[in-house]
């Protein structure tokens, strides 16, 4: 492995890359680059890198049955160019840290990276990375396609960013699908409806859209 050449990278990836002027040498480790790490490669006929492919194929399965995980992961995301496959690969055997580690250097969707972060547990991470790049909504999509109850304190902190920034309405729309978090939306609902303006207008609207029996109270 620490000879192997890597099969061609993607298109994302060719600025990043530099033509190898000499016989390549071999790996100090077996570390995957990021696709903003510029590299050498080797620019290999048609034929050949087919036969790079199923090789690394091969590799990969055989590396599997004996259980070297790592060095598996690296022929996927390395090797064959398939990092989103060697994300989903580390995520089967629920090893959740090392999956988000991978995701994010390989620059997948940031929903995928927040929604690992969320599984291995690290929540404070998901969280940031979730408000760095405006990304609940995909987050909480996937978490609930996998497992709805563990989209649950994902959605209300969603929810409860969205309310701290003053966006109530937005929280409101977020977590009401939450039955036992109704009465905290229907107190932001209460709270915007107070403030008055184009808010309180809003708010009151949403409000009767969402319970017409509060009616008597506003």
């Amino acid at each position: 492995l620490r000879h192997a050449i890597p099969l061609g990278a993607d298109a994302d990836k060719d600025n990043h890359d530099l033509t190898a002027l000499g016989t390549p040498g071999p790996r100090n480790a077996l570390n995957i680059s990021g696709p903003n790490q510029p590299t050498s490669t080797l620019h290999l006929a048609p034929d050949l890198q087919e036969i790079l492919r199923q090789t690394y194929r091969r590799t990969f399965e055989r590396l599997v049955r004996e259980g070297k995980i790592d060095e598996a992961v690296f022929v996927l995301a390395e090797l064959l160019n398939c990092g989103a496959e060697a994300v989903n690969f580390l995520e089967t055997r629920e090893r959740f840290q090392q999956a988000a580690e991978l995701a994010e250097p390989l620059q997948l969707q940031p929903a995928i990276a927040i929604r690992l972060w969320w599984l291995a547990k690290d929540r404070d991470r998901a969280i940031r990375l979730a408000i760095l790049h405006n990304a609940f909504a995909e987050a909480v999509t996937l978490l609930e396609h996998g497992d709805p109850a563990k989209a649950v304190p994902l959605r209300e902190r969603w929810a409860a960013h969205l309310a701290a920034r003053g966006e109530l309405t937005e929280a409101v729309d977020v977590i009401w699908s939450l039955v036992d978090q109704r009465p905290q939306a229907l107190a932001w609902l209460l709270q915007a409806e107070q403030a008055g303006g184009t808010l309180g207008v809003r708010a009151l609207c949403r409000k009767l859209s969402l319970a017409p029996g509060s009616l008597a109270d506003s």
